[in-house]
């Protein structure tokens, strides 16, 4: 929900380029946006409000927001705060909430109500006098409105309880489910009276525990209060330290490790490892800001951050805060290796209807493609490696890590390392980091070194879930891509080898002109010649540099590179076209590895016998070049 902009839904992480943009969210519901749900039972439909209590139904495929806002049978006015608490149940997602004065609860997703609750507020008479105000005009917005609910919360463990929250001080708790209500603040100590009960977060681990947050900055109280209980709220314990400023909103727990809990204040958010025994601000890409919403998304477990007037944040991968605060003894280690996520090998497609937007479009920052890698060490100036190692043992990738003490991470793009490209007064090499094929769906390992310690992870890299690919089509075409790269490799080495004989050849050749005589400079003009018909060869593979672009699509290097390319445009069998190509660059890589091996072992051998016999040494020993070698 956005402050005069509605309520939305859209997605953490996209599978196209150029970030997430406006248009992956939709619109679904209007005015102030507050609380919005998904139907755990079928997503296509939602729930969301505006201010006092405006709650809708939507429906992502139509468009459809149907108004289900509850009112009393008995037409009995109802006070919805500007921002009334409601919730889905975490047993049943047809089951609603929302609060008034009253619980109101809907068993079929708002089409009818029923009063759970009695008014469960102090109904002061003398704080719900806001229409009185206005002199000429009305001057009362629904903003005003005061002895409310603001939070409603049932437990996720325990069917039946049910937690609620009030502007004007109450806590309530049933256990019954609404049947009967018992008020437990004034077991809460040290919080002035009518505070406002801004959030209560059942446990998720334990029916009779819950935690609770008050916020009295209205009147001009800027304390801390964050209680929790652990028996239904006969007993409450602060959580407040000295290390929290300023007043808070929400106070969230993540659901595998009870432990860690997520604090979101007035001014950023703060973590605790230990059940809020010490809290530490977190400053890691969040602002310093009213943190008013925070969730731990249950299947990918980032941790979804809402603040206000600062956007929605991601933090992704939570899971090495969940292991520090399950075993404390990690961070006196010098080195340790966080469990990774599981990593998908997506396509990544083109954004819609846009390419090449420069500046002029806003973009929220997307997940970054691949695994992410999560490690901890104590800092300084050893360097981190990474190597990701397949099933056989053998590395695939060599990654270069931070060395920041604490939580530390690396994102391997799934790929293997890149081949060597030909290419003509590069030494043979081409291509950079990170442009290497994506290798098979599979366990890999990760072994992570700094100094003499080292640490292991394993990553399930996972195919695309949107395409149906059987492994053998996916092997036949890893085996392909490797094939046309191991064959780049190898016209690259004969660049390699041709680059490196020229350079010796013309060295021999001045040495022998210098010399003055007949025999000497025709030695030297045969070195030429042999020169320029390695030259010749390498023109068949690359184009020289000044070279003009006309003809080149038929050099074995371009050839190698774009079948090699295309290839990797999909993930199932190669093409027939592919497969032809593949076969044809190959015929034609082999008549030249036979050309050079012929020159090789006829005239630049009978060179090499002369010029040694002359007393030039330079030329070392070579072997032929093999079709079936593996560079």
């Amino acid at each position: 929900g956005l402050q005069d902009n509605g309520s939305w839904f859209g997605p953490s992480h996209v599978w196209h380029s150029g970030g997430i943009r406006n248009y992956d969210w939709t619109r679904v519901g209007g005015g102030d946006g507050f609380a919005t749900f998904t139907n755990f039972g079928d997503s296509r439909y939602g729930f969301t409000q505006s201010q006092q209590g405006n709650l809708r139904r939507f429906d992502k495929v139509t468009g459809e927001r149907k108004d289900i806002r509850p009112v009393h049978s008995d037409g009995i006015p109802l006070r919805f705060n500007w921002n009334a608490g409601s919730n889905v149940d975490p047993f049943d997602s047809t089951v609603i909430y929302i609060g008034s004065q009253f619980v109101h609860r809907s068993g079929d997703a708002g089409n009818s109500w029923e009063i759970i609750s009695p008014d469960l507020t102090t109904n002061d008479p003398e704080k719900q006098r806001s229409f009185e105000s206005g002199g000429l005009t009305l001057d009362a917005s629904g903003a005003e409105n005061h002895t409310t609910i603001l939070t409603i919360a049932p437990s996720p463990v325990e069917l039946g309880v049910i937690w609620v929250g009030t502007d004007d001080g109450n806590v309530q708790i049933t256990r019954d489910g609404g049947t009967t209500w018992t008020n437990v603040v004034d077991r809460i100590r040290d919080v002035p009276d009518a505070t406002w009960v801004t959030h209560v977060e059942p446990s998720k681990f334990d029916g009779p525990s819950a935690f609770v947050v008050f916020d009295d900055h209205r009147r001009g109280n800027w304390t801390t209060y964050v209680y929790s209980t652990d028996n239904y709220g006969r007993d409450w314990r602060s959580l407040a330290t000295d290390e929290i400023r300023g007043f808070v909103h929400v106070i969230e727990q993540d659901p595998v490790e009870p432990d860690l809990l997520f604090l979101g204040t007035e001014f950023g958010m703060y973590v605790s490892l230990n059940a809020g025994a010490n809290w530490m601000a977190w400053q890691h890409g969040l602002p310093t800001a009213p943190h008013r919403a925070l969730m731990v998304h249950g299947r990918d477990h980032d941790l979804v951050v809402g603040t206000h007037g600062r956007g929605a944040y991601i933090v992704d991968d939570i899971r090495p805060l969940r292991e520090l605060a399950g075993d404390p003894g990690i961070t006196t280690s010098a080195l340790h290796a966080f469990e990774i996520p599981p990593a998908y090998q997506a396509t990544v497609a083109e954004p819609l209807g846009y390419r090449s937007t420069g500046d002029a479009m806003f973009f929220g920052e997307d997940r970054p493609y691949g695994a992410l890698i999560s490690y901890w060490t104590q800092g300084g100036e050893d360097d981190v490696t990474l190597e990701i190692t397949d099933a056989a043992g053998d590395v695939v990738r060599k990654l270069e890590g931070t060395n920041r003490h604490g939580v530390n991470r690396s994102v391997w793009d799934l790929r293997r390392e890149a081949f060597r490209r030909p290419t003509i007064g590069g030494g043979g090499a081409g291509g950079s980091d990170g442009d290497g094929p994506f290798v098979m769906p599979g366990t890999y390992d990760v072994r992570i070194s700094v100094g003499d310690a080292e640490a292991t992870a394993t990553v399930n890299v996972r195919p695309d879930p949107r395409t149906m690919i059987a492994m053998p089509e996916r092997r036949a075409k890893f085996a392909a891509i490797i094939k046309t790269g191991e064959q780049m490799e190898l016209a690259a080495e004969l660049l390699d080898r041709i680059d490196g004989t020229q350079e010796t050849l013309e060295t021999i050749s001045d040495a022998l002109r210098a010399r003055h005589d007949e025999a000497s400079t025709t030695l030297a003009g045969r070195g030429d010649e042999i020169a320029e018909m390695l030259q010749a060869i390498g023109h068949r593979v690359a184009r020289a540099p000044g070279r003009g672009l006309a003809n080149t699509r038929d050099l074995i290097g371009n050839r190698l590179t774009g079948v090699h390319s295309s290839l990797q445009s999909s993930w199932d069998t190669p093409t027939q076209s592919q497969g032809i190509s593949m076969d044809l660059v190959e015929r034609d890589l082999r008549a030249l590895v036979n050309d050079y091996n012929a020159l090789l072992s006829g005239d630049l051998a009978t060179f090499k016998q002369a010029a040694e016999a002359a007393g030039l040494r330079l030329l070392g020993d070579m072997g032929p070049l093999s079709m079936s070698r593996t560079p």
